[in-house]
């Protein structure tokens, strides 16, 4: 089900659920099976005990789906139920899972609106499954894209329904099939009901989109679970943290009551308390502190000369976005 060959492994016991050392960290799986899956010391996914509810064995079968890496493994001879994707979080709203290696195993969604189009945010592996789902749910108009990170297979979703395919400038680079390409920090409305905030930070091109009170942030916030709050790490901000939290300021003049996450928890709450929470959290960010990334997730260094591109970059982009802020606030 991985879109990756996964190398041979001694000692596998697959008379229980177990996960593989090829796990790459990307925190699907405990999102999607917390009631099982943990995370080791060395920030991989385990089975801190077997599933024995009909709830936790879902759990379980939905981690396995939407694992890039295909490094969770049921026991053998299970058979797997026929409902474990596309999940619905709420009405009108599904987690697509299937989650791709090339977006590091962000999950992505999908949305009937009540404008009567539909919507893909971010993209999946291409899978004949997602592929049936979508056309009975009437086809696909636009397929959303956060930013660079979380791609996917978006263009082929796009290309077979004859969807628009957007991103935003910075990050078009990601996505050249784009046929769509978002420009400025003005938050706008390019579709009817779907509102496009610009919150560069995480990265320089990244976007959220707000569609009938869900909001869209990417890799740019989510619920953790272990806190029980609204949360994202400046470790994994790319490009500009100061300037990540400023831009998530931008959401307290908006309504929603459920966050959608590319790589945390996505949490539904009454729009009252998703405000105080957003709130908090976003004085909490405040306090945090950052060091612009030497070295990629990988682990191997940076070239001296991406990192001045990206600096220079990222200044500029900061010199626009704070403008338009202040053009804003006038």
């Amino acid at each position: 089900m991985a879109n990756v060959a996964e190398p041979a492994e001694t000692a596998i016991d697959r008379s229980e659920w177990t996960i593989t050392s090829t796990c790459r960290r990307c925190r699907a799986a405990w999102n999607l099976a917390p009631s099982v899956i943990g995370t080791a010391a060395d920030g991989k996914a385990f089975f801190r005990r077997q599933p024995e509810t009909e709830e936790e064995l879902m759990e379980s079968w939905r981690a396995l789906v939407a694992c890039p890496t295909g490094s969770i493994k049921a026991p053998h001879g299970l058979p797997i139920p026929n409902d474990v994707f596309p999940q619905v979080l709420a009405e009108s709203l599904w987690r697509l899972g299937y989650n791709d290696n090339s977006s590091a195993g962000a999950h992505p969604f999908f949305i009937r609106a009540k404008s009567g189009l539909n919507f893909m945010v971010d993209g999946p592996r291409f899978v004949p499954k997602l592929v049936k789902f979508i056309e009975e749910e009437g086809g696909l108009h636009h397929v959303l894209l956060t930013h660079r990170d979380d791609v996917g297979s978006a263009a082929k979703y796009a290309e077979h329904f004859g969807a628009r395919l957007w991103i935003h400038e910075n990050d078009r680079a990601a996505a050249p099939e784009a046929t769509d390409i978002l420009t400025g920090y003005e938050i706008s409305e390019p579709v009817p009901g779907c509102t496009v905030i610009p919150i560069p930070g995480h990265t320089i091109g990244s976007v959220a989109f707000l569609i009938d009170e869900k909001l869209f942030p990417g890799d740019s916030l989510g619920w953790e679970l272990a806190q029980s709050q609204l949360w994202t790490n400046p470790i994994f901000c790319w490009d500009d943290w100061p300037m990540q939290a400023r831009a998530l300021r931008r959401l307290q003049a908006f309504r929603f009551d459920y966050v959608c996450s590319g790589h945390n928890y996505s949490i539904g709450f009454p729009a009252d308390r998703m405000k105080a929470e957003l709130d908090k959290a976003l004085d909490f960010f405040d306090t945090l502190t950052w060091s612009p990334p030497t070295h990629l997730p990988t682990g191997e260094a940076i070239p001296a000369a991406r990192i001045q591109e990206r600096d220079r970059r990222v200044a500029k982009v900061r010199a626009d976005f704070f403008a338009t802020l202040a053009r804003e606030s006038a």
